[in-house]
């Protein structure tokens, strides 16, 4: 079946894609006959077209933008495409978690939650977020990757939720924090553990450390990230803010055995340590309680307390009639001059 795409159709469309499969094979007088799924949170569609060089760039998890002919025709639900540009430089504004597609991760809520944190961020930070994550395997392996070996958020997608939650949690504690910079604290939170997308691999025996995770760790990781994106994209942000975010992101204290490079000194690096410990201890203790109450497993990650006990409500009551559910904290935007 073949179909006209209409220009209507064609500009609701959106203008990056993340790759999600891709197929390259030889095709006789044309060179490569090429096809592709690309990923949007608006939109997933199956590309094909041809070319005589395809641009070796170009594989799973690239971030590109359909370039559609005059005529788009739609052909058992391929649609033909002159080429597709690969998107090499960071785009200032693109919301990197409406690209992740669902191999990556299946909870589509946190990827949403994810990217209404992102979209509080003024726009230079942003730009800075996007500079740091624009590279596919390194987002893909921060989507991925958990937020410790044995500790805390230990799973697939840890470090994911762990950054949602620590995000979520700055939003909440800002109204008693008023003297922390809205944006760089919210940054901060974002970025506070993306260095860990090095930091841990895959194996048959599940996630171990990686050498550089060892040697050098995280924090250094995204010590070194900010400086290529700050080069790399000319970003503006005031000098002052560059400090303040760098200090946060080194000397934030997270669950009990974790410590950072300084003594937090700002603010926002107070601020951060508070929701980075808020997030962590709060998996461990998730993790490490009695399934029915009472007395729970000890982890080394908590400091070495004593074990800790958790009550249970009567079974017959059920949680919400005593206690309602609480609401995630509202997002506001803040009107503070980055």
């Amino acid at each position: 079946m073949v179909e006209l795409m209409t220009p209507d159709g064609l500009r609701a469309m959106p203008q990056h894609f993340r790759i999600n499969t891709f197929d390259c094979a030889p095709c006789p007088q044309q060179g490569f006959r090429i096809k592709a799924t690309l990923f949007h949170v608006r939109a997933s569609i199956a590309v094909t077209w041809t070319a005589r060089n395809p641009d070796e760039r170009l594989r799973a998890g690239a971030l590109v933008s359909p370039r559609y002919l005059g005529n788009t025709l739609c052909q058992n639900g391929l649609i033909g495409i002159s080429r597709a540009v690969l998107l090499d430089l960071p785009d200032r504004s693109l919301d990197l978690f409406s690209t992740v597609p669902p191999p990556w991760v299946a909870d589509r809520s946190l990827l949403a939650r994810a990217s209404a944190l992102w979209g509080l961020l003024p726009l230079p930070y942003q730009e800075l977020f996007n500079g740091v994550l624009w590279n596919a395997d390194r987002f893909e392996r921060f989507c991925n990757g958990p937020g410790s070996v044995s500790g805390h958020h230990s799973e697939k997608n840890g470090n994911l939720r762990h950054m949602v939650e620590t995000g979520e949690a700055v939003l909440a504690l800002l109204p008693s924090h008023r003297a922390a910079h809205p944006a760089i604290a919210l940054a901060a939170a974002l970025l506070h553990d993306v260095g860990k997308a090095d930091e841990y691999r895959a194996t048959e025996r599940g996630w171990v450390m990686t050498d550089h995770g060892k040697l050098n760790g995280h924090k250094q990781a995204i010590g070194d990230w900010i400086a290529v994106a700050e080069s790399r994209m000319r970003l503006k942000l005031p000098e002052a803010h560059y400090l303040s975010l760098r200090h946060a992101l080194a000397a934030a204290k997270g669950v009990p055995f974790e410590s950072g490079y300084r003594t937090p000194k700002t603010p926002e690096a107070r601020l951060l340590s508070l929701a980075d410990q808020s997030s962590g201890s709060g998996d461990l203790y998730a993790r490490q309680a009695a399934a029915d109450g009472g007395w729970g497993l000890e982890h080394h990650h908590l400091g070495g307390e004593a074990p800790f006990t958790v009550l249970s409500l009567p079974a017959e009551s059920g949680t919400s009639s005593c206690f309602p559910a609480l609401p995630r904290p509202v997002a506001q935007v803040w009107d503070s001059p980055i």
